[in-house]
């Protein structure tokens, strides 16, 4: 139907059509089922607490979410976990930092203008490696979407449990150090099960961490802002992250 075309201009209709197909529309698909799937609250009918363990969900930067839960309380003391020695800048917060995600990422973008899309592509369509990042970090104000949880004794320690089992054990049974990587001196990076994938993201990580602890979360989290979408989060002024 488009011989009356020139060659070229059909050529260019044709490319155009298959990149719809084959990037555009799954692109979409993907992007509104997170919606759908993220707006199902799970554990909806969970009462609000307020005394408890009070842990902090933080979305860094709006792509990748961390969960910071206390260094130690009557459910686990992380500090043996996550000595001095493993920190090139040891800092004596009172908060531990906790995140999972690819390990590409991890070892080769300290800041997300060092992405690049060959690391992108493997995050994003293949199962790739993973890790765990660990800081030791003050207890956060509620700036820059920071949302406060709290939760009870129960919650909290199905929350370490979730926690530790992302961690590859050595001989010790203690986590397994990655040498030689760090972002900043004071953080330290864990050898940690599963692949990284476009349905098992960091920010999945985060939320099915919090839906195993019985908190109410959307069905699937694969972006930074449905993690948090069903936490009460009050209205706070925007500040400059703090660093430890």
């Amino acid at each position: 139907m488009w011989e009356w075309l020139p060659r070229w201009i059909r050529v260019i209709v044709n490319t155009l059509g298959c990149l719809i197909g084959a990037v555009v529309i799954p692109a979409t698909a993907y992007l509104l089922m997170s919606v759908i799937l993220s707006s199902v609250i799970v554990n909806a009918d969970r009462e609000e607490v307020t005394e408890g363990v009070i842990i902090y969900v933080n979305p860094s930067q709006g792509i990748h979410t961390d969960l910071m839960v206390p260094k130690q309380t009557d459910a686990i003391y992380w500090y043996p976990w996550f000595p001095h020695r493993h920190f090139e800048r040891y800092i004596p917060n009172d908060y531990v930092r906790l995140g999972w995600g690819d390990r590409a990422i991890y070892e080769k973008v300290l800041y997300w203008s060092n992405l690049t899309a060959r690391i992108a592509f493997d995050a994003t369509l293949l199962n790739t490696p993973s890790l765990m990042h660990v800081m030791y970090w003050q207890r956060p104000r509620l700036t820059n979407g920071i949302t406060e949880v709290t939760l009870t004794d129960g919650e909290y320690r199905k929350l370490a449990e979730f926690v530790k089992a992302g961690f590859q054990m050595g001989d010790n049974q203690r986590p397994i150090l990655v040498t030689n990587v760090t972002h900043h001196g004071w953080d330290a990076f864990y050898e940690a099960h599963d692949s990284y994938n476009l349905i098992s993201t960091c920010n999945e990580w985060a939320g099915r961490a919090l839906r195993e602890s019985g908190i109410p979360v959307g069905l699937w989290t694969p972006f930074a802002g449905q993690v948090a979408k069903h936490l009460k989060n009050p209205p706070v002024e925007e500040r400059p992250a703090v660093v430890p």
